[in-house]
């Protein structure tokens, strides 16, 4: 059969003329546009966007970056959107290279300290010049939703950020720790402790070798100088790389920490190796989820020596405070009453419920991004001769989970209370 195809292919293009076609490298490049889109709990101001250039083996790739708008005249956020500028030969070739924007999304969620969903590649289509036919493409995907992403981009320090990053000679060390703290907002909240303390340690693991290097490289001192200062004894069993490691893991990355670098290696070595049942783990992990997050976020951003003012911007409020995937958490408190024996479920149905309608609406804040207002009605499914008394109904923002940390513990230190 193979023989026949090629047989067939041949004699195809002898009968239509097409041996005198151009070959690849003598056609004029496709060009492509991909959207792809995800869940944020960081958001865009109107009209705001960011903008990233790679160089694919010849071939440019330009990514743009902004928050999708919904209802008449924009009235609400939807989704990230990132559009790519791509050339390809094929829509399936084109739509493999979000990844790229996978990747700044990542960097993106890193510099503003809030959760960005993975990305779902959505349209592509054809965009090449002096053509009538184009190629098109759509993968269905749900639409958007109302986001209500609160944790606004600061364009200007996000973009000094991305470009330090893009010339630093530590940037792949610097992407892999992001990746893990990326991985770790996505996780933020309570319940998933555990999981989010091994992402950030991971993360911590991946930067360390660069934060010695950096910091002996800053202040013109040989790896062997560095050592020597830390305590490193070259008769010992211990590599000189090794030392260097863990003591920057401590130093450099930790700031000095001992009590919280301590819970987070311990924590993560017995997850990772099976030391130690995981539900023992998660309370412990929760009381070195702050630090762990701020010492790693902060140690990238130092890295990658990101100018003054725009360091300023991304250490400093709402951007200091870990923000996880945004959405709202609603509860309703009341007390059923009915006579002792009374089935409390509606017939037909196994529970006694609640059921909600939000009507929502929304009005842009001084910050750039919105505020909501909720109308909600609620129905009431329950059984015959019952009643449910209200008794509070509460809203919290997710993603704003504080756990304290094991010197807040000590202290007796109360937490915060969650965003309403």
């Amino acid at each position: 059969m193979t023989n026949l195809l090629n047989l067939f292919r041949t004699i195809w293009r002898r009968v239509f003329g097409r041996d005198q076609r151009q070959t690849p490298a003598q056609l004029p490049p496709k060009t492509f546009t991909v959207t792809a889109r995800a869940k944020s709990s960081a958001v865009f101001r109107r009209g705001d966007a960011l903008g990233m250039d790679y160089n694919l083996e010849g071939r440019p790739l330009h990514l743009e970056m902004h928050t999708r708008r919904k209802g008449e005249g924009g009235a609400f956020m939807g989704d990230l959107q990132v559009t790519a500028f791509a050339q390809a030969d094929t829509p399936e070739e084109a739509a493999a290279l979000v990844t790229r924007g996978r990747e700044m999304a990542i960097i993106v969620s890193m510099a503003v300290n809030a959760a960005i969903g993975p990305l779902e590649p959505e349209l592509v289509y054809e965009t090449t010049e002096g053509v009538t036919e184009r190629q098109f493409l759509q993968r269905f995907i749900p639409t958007d939703e109302m986001s209500y992403g609160d944790r606004v981009v600061p364009l200007d320090a996000t973009a000094a950020l991305l470009t330090k990053l893009a010339q630093h000679e530590h940037r792949d060390r610097a992407i892999r720790a992001i990746s893990q703290y990326s991985e770790a907002l996505l996780r933020w909240d309570q319940g998933n402790e555990l999981l989010v303390l091994a992402h950030l340690f991971m993360g911590v693991e991946a930067i360390k070798k660069a934060a010695w290097r950096v910091e002996a490289s800053r202040r013109g001192l040989s790896k062997e100088e560095l050592a020597k200062e830390w305590g490193f004894d070259p008769a010992g069993r211990i590599r000189i790389d090794e030392y260097l490691d863990r003591t920057a893991r401590l130093r450099l990355v930790f700031k000095g920490d001992a009590q919280h670098h301590k819970i987070a290696k311990d924590v993560s070595d017995s997850f990772e190796h099976g030391f130690e049942n995981a539900g023992n783990l998660y309370k412990v992990a929760a009381s070195a989820l702050l630090p762990a997050a701020t010492y790693l976020r902060e140690c990238i951003i130092d890295l990658l020596d990101v100018p003054e003012e725009a360091r300023r911007v991304l250490l400093g409020e709402p951007y200091c405070h870990a923000r996880g995937p945004a959405g709202l958490e609603q509860y309703f408190r009341g007390l059923l009453i009915a006579p002792s024996g009374t089935r409390l479920a509606k017939e037909g149905h196994d529970h006694p419920f609640c059921v909600w309608q939000i009507e929502v609406e929304a009005t842009p804040s001084e910050g750039g991004g919105h505020e909501y207002r909720h109308n909600p009605t609620m129905t009431v499914v329950i059984g015959e001769g019952v009643q449910l008394r209200p008794l509070n109904h509460e809203v919290w923002a997710r993603g704003t989970f504080k756990p304290r940390s094991a010197r807040e513990l000590e202290n007796g230190t109360q937490p915060e209370p969650p965003a309403s």
